[in-house]
């Protein structure tokens, strides 16, 4: 097997969608339809770049159950490498409720299951190490947290961090996620994980995040930021360099928008490896989201290299 470039740590999860008019705070309503997924965002991820002939690994962990073999097997078939993938055979796969209201709006209610039995014993740093880039994202528990940040801060100099820490690590505040940042050459936000983060607007909370040690920050704007006469769909921050990416190719409907930041990293750490300047890793980004969001899933709708290259090409005039 070809050594993998990126190797992805964090939760693995089944995804269970409930298809509802609105999202109730009190109340009964019908569930319209039912689906379940794999998901868990890093995983998410490392799906993404696998389906884009990408060379990956995983870590995480699974319970004894069909569940998680299940998700062993998604990940085998786009071919990731999913021999550091640990079985614990005293709990269960960890699992996700998701809410989906037919404007894409959602609710999602996490069971962490053998996610929170992951021990930093469980890592092998070597394995992760001998990666170009390590993609991380969030966990529940606090226990992995810690140890998460112990393992990501130890990487080697040569092995690139890229990190999605999501609405649960984004509330711990930046403080309690420096050591995590000090090493993050790619940190993947949403705006309202940047404000929940840092407590500012996009611009501010990303230079208070480089501030804080991160090469890259890249703040996704979900239906657009309008500034002036133009919409952004997302903003990229280097020292010394701003750059607002407009919003690129026709507009979608979104048919359910879990898992389009997971997405979106995909496209961008694609356009990375591609050696792509950061504003085409944004648009790439941007595109790989757009085909996200067309599916229930959050990777049913991902691209394979000849579809976003393609929709790259159309969008820009651009080759891959």
């Amino acid at each position: 097997m070809v050594s993998p470039q990126v190797i992805g740590l964090g939760a693995m999860n089944m995804d269970y969608f409930y298809r509802v008019k609105s999202l109730l705070k009190d109340g009964e309503a019908r569930v319209e339809e039912v689906h379940s997924f794999s998901g868990g965002s890093a995983a998410n991820t490392i799906y993404g770049l696998a389906k884009l002939g990408i060379a990956c690994g995983f870590v995480g962990a699974i319970g004894s159950d069909e569940v998680g073999q299940h998700l062993i097997e998604d990940l085998k078939g786009v071919g990731v490498d999913t021999g550091f993938i640990i079985t614990k055979a005293a709990s269960k796969t960890g699992s996700v409720v998701a809410l989906v209201d037919i404007e894409a709006h959602r609710a999602l209610y996490v069971h962490q299951g053998a996610n929170g039995s992951l021990t930093k014993a469980d890592m092998d740093l070597s394995y992760l190490s001998s990666a170009q880039i390590v993609h991380a994202s969030a966990f529940v528990g606090e226990q992995q947290f810690l140890w998460q940040r112990d393992i990501l801060s130890s990487l080697p100099l040569d092995t690139k961090l890229s990190f999605s820490p999501g609405a649960l690590y984004s509330r711990r505040g930046l403080e309690n996620l420096k050591p995590i940042l000090e090493k993050t050459s790619i940190l993947f936000l949403n705006r309202k994980e940047l404000k929940e983060l840092t407590g500012s607007d996009p611009l501010t909370g990303a230079l208070r995040c480089i501030q804080a040690g991160c090469q890259t920050v890249v703040v996704t704007m979900g239906k657009g930021l309008r500034r002036g006469n133009k919409t952004f769909s997302s903003l990229v921050v280097q020292p010394n360099k701003v750059t607002w990416v407009p919003v690129t190719g026709g507009a979608k409907h979104p048919v359910d928008t879990t898992g389009a930041g997971d997405a979106f990293a995909s496209g961008f750490l694609f356009g990375h490896l591609m050696q792509k300047p950061a504003e085409e890793c944004a648009i790439l980004g941007d595109i790989t989201a757009g085909f996200s969001i067309t599916c229930v899933g959050a990777r049913t709708g991902l691209p394979g290299k000849p579809e976003l290259a393609n929709a790259y090409q159309q969008a820009t005039g651009l080759t891959l």
